[in-house]
């Protein structure tokens, strides 16, 4: 039933946390109607992330740049923001949308998380750059830092998602199916790749448990296979 909710790897957890209460129950005398043994612990779900290469990311953005008939300016400048935004600081797409105007400073800012915890997060200049862009030619009183200009309310991430999806329609085949969640999966490949702590990266994008930042080193240092066969004279 769990399993029609919630994700493979979120019920794994569950049944672990189950067991390691009952294994205390034994130890502290109680009786149970079951041998903890039992309780076998399902296998990590294998996932394979599609993700965007920095060359690739820079190119998508430059997708959300370009100007096009019948769309603002306004709509364009958030829209790369939005992308560098997620690119170089690695929060999800609900944070971006969670974000006043007045929440950076200094390239930096504080976010809340899924487990309603607090972390710092950073941009690199570009970033502020390009949100400085767009914030110039705001002319409205509204808080958040990104808003639709159809609804002239905060930005959703289904509004998110709808930008992206429109920049993929209009790549003539280059990206399909790129949502805001890929660039933050580039965030941790290009963390990685230049050679930033695992932990540090997890605590950067948010991670309550490191093996969730894990599943990125599948997917980094491509000099690795090539390091590994050569020691097994595969080469």
């Amino acid at each position: 039933m769990l399993y029609s909710y919630q994700k493979p790897d979120t019920v794994r957890g569950y049944i672990v946390c189950l067991k390691c209460f009952f294994k205390y129950c034994q130890r502290k005398g109680r009786q149970l109607l079951f041998d903890t043994e039992d309780i076998k612990i399902p296998k990590r779900e294998k996932r394979t992330l599609d993700i965007p290469t920095e060359d690739e990311v820079e190119e998508f953005i430059s997708i959300l740049a370009m100007k096009r008939r019948g769309y603002c300016n306004a709509n364009r400048l958030r829209n790369v923001a939005i992308g560098r935004l997620i690119f170089s600081s690695g929060i999800r797409v609900s944070e971006v949308c969670s974000l006043n105007r007045n929440s950076i400073k200094n390239r930096q800012f504080t976010i809340v998380g899924k487990s309603r915890d607090s972390r710092i997060c950073f941009i690199d200049s570009q970033t502020e750059k390009c949100i400085a862009d767009y914030l110039k030619i705001r002319t409205d009183n509204n808080p958040a830092l990104f808003i639709s200009y159809q609804t002239e309310k905060r930005m959703t991430p289904g509004n998110v998602r709808n930008a992206f999806e429109a920049a993929c329609a209009r790549s003539d085949g280059q990206f399909v199916g790129i949502r805001p969640h890929a660039l933050r999966h580039s965030f941790a490949t290009k963390m990685l790749n230049r050679r930033v702590d695992l932990r540090y990266i997890g605590d950067l994008m948010g991670h309550a448990d490191l093996n969730t930042t894990k599943v990125y080193t599948h997917y980094t240092n491509p000099q690795l296979r090539a390091i590994y066969d050569r020691a097994h004279g595969e080469i």
